[in-house]
């Protein structure tokens, strides 16, 4: 769950929980194609996070409020806390972006169906893979529900955007694959920073690609992630030296 305050806007200090302890994700790289994630979640501080947490960090003037699936698995108090915070940004007319992010190790896909849904449905923005999208409704029902953008991620395959005005996709780059986790968070970085920017429907996925495509060429979840004077490197082509 992230807050998109507006440009030169102060950051807040989060509040810290000293009687809990760090919440621990552990990646192993068995083959170079498969991950084992491992998670150490229940009873960490982020699962104490609740709907007190999020009034205290969100007296702002804020862009847009995304809000991600993997939140309301952590506890009660934390789904308490995506709804608060989804409430708050309405009242205030933020943009509202959504992730449905499912995993399968916090939830069972019914569950997680059933808990997700409703704040999909109350989303601007909606970012899955098509499975995700799926478990949340599908496209038609989260259209007819009033949801603006359906952007899925499709991995190898690029990216599409559908709204009640029309269809977009980009492709996809070819890169050279280092490791995949973050690839999913990192295009929707890309694509939301688009929409942030008022960019066209195909521009703002596009950057999206980009984004995810720099994730993957990196070690880590974000260490390969680009500037935006980097946005551009990937269309100069194979053996550029920038001296």
């Amino acid at each position: 769950m992230a807050v998109v305050p507006p440009r030169g806007a102060e950051q807040r200090q989060q509040p810290c929980d000293p009687d809990a302890p760090t919440g621990l994700v552990l990646f192993e790289q068995r083959t170079p194609d498969v991950t084992r994630v491992l998670y150490h979640r229940a009873g960490s501080a982020g699962s104490r996070l609740d709907s007190d947490d999020v009034a205290a960090g969100s007296d702002c003037d804020a862009r847009l409020l995304h809000l991600a699936g993997i939140t309301p698995a952590l506890s009660t108090t934390a789904l308490d806390a995506v709804h608060a915070a989804l409430l708050h940004a309405r009242e205030r007319r933020w943009r509202v972006s959504f992730d449905v992010n499912f995993r399968a190790k916090p939830w069972s896909a019914d569950r997680a169906a059933a808990v997700l849904s409703p704040s999909a449905w109350r989303a601007d923005v909606v970012i899955g893979s098509p499975d995700e999208l799926d478990l949340v409704g599908g496209p038609d029902v989260l259209l007819a529900a009033g949801v603006a953008e359906l952007v899925t991620k499709r991995g190898a395959d690029g990216a599409s955007l559908r709204t009640h005005d029309g269809h977009w996709t980009a492709p996809p780059h070819r890169v050279t694959v280092v490791d995949t986790v973050g690839a999913g968070d990192a295009f929707t970085a890309g694509y939301l920073s688009g929409l942030l920017d008022d960019l066209a429907p195909e521009e703002r996925l596009a950057r999206g690609n980009v984004t995810g495509a720099f994730a993957v060429m990196a070690t880590g979840d974000w260490e390969g992630l680009p500037t935006r004077d980097e946005l551009s490197l990937l269309a100069l082509g194979d053996g550029v030296a920038l001296r």
